[in-house]
């Protein structure tokens, strides 16, 4: 059972998830685990699109690191932060 201040606190933070981050939200939860350039490409979207996006997820505790790791996408060969959905803490 969630407690009335947890579900107030829920509704208030997932008010936050709308336009590019709900776009970046949905893409992340569709994928499992995606890199701030796996997500740009398969959105289509400039990374200078996403990554402020992941970080403002990050911060409202709607995504979290899954791995750091080197992104096959990446022609550069540096590892980054691959995100996911948080899971929900009982």
């Amino acid at each position: 059972m969630i407690s009335q201040t947890s579900l107030q606190a829920f509704q208030k933070a997932w008010t936050k998830l709308v336009g590019r981050r709900l776009q970046v939200y949905n893409k992340i939860q569709e994928l499992g685990e995606a890199s701030n350039l796996q997500l740009s490409i398969s959105l289509n979207l400039p990374i200078n699109c996403i990554t402020p996006r992941t970080h403002e997820l990050e911060i409202f505790q709607f995504i979290e690191c899954s791995k750091v790791d080197y992104d096959p996408s990446n022609k550069f060969n540096t590892k980054v932060i691959f995100w996911r959905v948080r899971q929900c803490q009982k």
